[in-house]
């Protein structure tokens, strides 16, 4: 289940990442503490995942947290 979700929220990083690029804006990632990290190169997407999704599957951090364009 959580190993779903976590492929679910790579995926809709990356379509959200796409959009922004096309739309010439900033991505905002909201973590589950209510921390909000602008979004700016695929460095700070990929660093996001890493430091997200793994935790999440082991169950260490109770959500994902969100992206928003």
């Amino acid at each position: 289940m959580r190993r779903t979700e976590a492929v679910e929220f790579t995926e809709d990083g990356w379509k959200k990442y796409r959009m922004m690029l096309y739309a010439g804006a900033n991505m905002e990632y909201t973590d589950s503490k209510g921390n909000i990290r602008i979004i700016e190169t695929e460095p700070i997407l990929l660093d996001i995942y890493d430091e997200v999704t793994k935790p999440y599957i082991l169950g260490d951090l109770p959500t994902l947290g969100s992206f928003q364009i």
